[in-house]
């Protein structure tokens, strides 16, 4: 009986008039000669959305992972690139173990390849070389072709701090007057409610909390992988760090750590995204975080949200957004005065010899953030 992918090869190679072995050759890693092609065709793709540096942002995401000359898949038909599957090769720390995983980035197919199965082979094809497969996020062109290929697990939920309401307002008032007059008022409750949930929320006396300007500065974090946020995460040794978000080109990433006797025992890394326009919101995010003690971690983690949301103020700050979906960080988060806002977008797993009862299969099993995804 034939798999799915060998009836899914089968259909694409009649439809692209290619034989199977034909078309499966021309599924490849993409080579750094390739970048200008592949930017072109997200361009075909996304539109407005792609950035005038999107060529230097995939050097960084698919060529200048550690230990990986290329991380993105493309599809070539008549020496022309109609398709890509980006990816991130991750740790995975599950079930008493860690094994290698990918985690699946963006599936770009040309518009005019639509709707023949591009996107579904490619993701199968990765099932295919792959015992563990992720997917953070969808559309409404992915998540029903998800939906097939994978358990979902919609575990996410997203919490806000606002801090200025002016634009807050905007979404609720429509006559700038109206917002100008209780402005004052509603910023007023806003900093009386975070004083009030600031106010006795604090780090354990032994302990020192530290703000770094350069994420290279922090110490090695070792993580004992049983930790205390959840029992399924993805490893964040200090070198990923490094490469997620010291690396990344046109952003800027500041952490606040908690250090017991100058040993990092919990950190914060968070961000800020400056609106365009005088009248623009400027939105800050706490994107990664993780804590090494089971002692006092709801306190601990709270103290360092805290810290970071203060920090973000500072620098200009409109609101702090939050992605989470593990008991711990979700306590440490309403501990901190965040407000739960709704549950962010699905995400997906693939295991090709785990069982239903594995924990990898299980919401309540994962720790997540910001920047699980790609869009940090």
């Amino acid at each position: 009986m034939l798999s799915q992918f060998d009836r899914l090869t089968k259909i694409l190679a009649r439809s692209l008039e290619l034989d199977n072995d034909k078309l499966v050759a021309s599924f490849r890693l993409a080579g750094v000669n390739d970048i200008p092609e592949i930017s072109a065709l997200r361009c075909r793709v996304f539109s407005s959305l792609v950035k005038e540096d999107d060529e230097r942002y995939l050097r960084w995401r698919y060529f200048h992972r550690p230990g990986f000359s290329s991380t993105i898949w493309v599809f070539e038909l008549s020496h022309q690139i109609i398709a890509a599957l980006g990816t991130e090769p991750v740790e995975l720390w599950h079930d008493g173990d860690i094994e290698p995983a990918l985690r699946n980035m963006d599936a770009i197919v040309d518009p005019e390849y639509n709707r023949r199965g591009l996107g579904a082979w490619m993701t199968l094809a990765l099932q295919n070389q792959n015992n563990c497969v992720l997917v953070t996020g969808g559309n409404e062109n992915s998540t029903s072709m998800l939906n097939k290929l994978f358990t979902a697990l919609p575990v996410r939920k997203s919490f806000k701090i606002i801090l200025h309401s002016k634009f807050y307002l905007g979404q609720k008032f429509h006559y700038p007057f109206v917002r100008r007059l209780i402005s004052p008022f509603f910023d007023f409750a806003f900093k009386s409610y975070l004083n009030i949930k600031w106010v006795s929320k604090a780090l354990p006396k032994n302990l020192l909390l530290v703000l770094f300007n350069d994420i290279g500065e922090l110490p090695e974090l070792i993580v004992d992988p049983v930790g205390c946020l959840a029992e399924v995460k993805v490893v964040r040794s200090k070198a990923y760090l490094k490469w997620r978000y010291v690396d990344k080109p046109g952003s800027q990433f500041w952490a606040v750590g908690a250090l017991d006797e100058g040993k990092l025992l919990a950190y914060v890394i968070y961000n800020i995204e400056n609106g365009r326009g005088l009248e623009s919101m400027c939105e800050g995010k706490i994107v990664d975080w993780y804590i090494n003690s089971k002692t006092n971690a709801t306190q601990i983690l709270a103290s360092l949200f805290i810290a970071a949301t203060k920090d973000m103020k500072k620098r200009g700050a409109d609101e702090v957004l939050l992605v989470l979906n593990d008991n711990i960080s979700e306590q440490a988060a309403i501990s901190a005065g965040f407000v739960f806002r709704n549950l962010q977008s699905d995400f997906f797993v693939y295991h090709s010899k785990l069982s239903d009862s594995s924990h990898i299969f299980s919401p309540d099993a994962w720790y997540q953030s910001f920047g699980d995804s790609d869009s940090i």
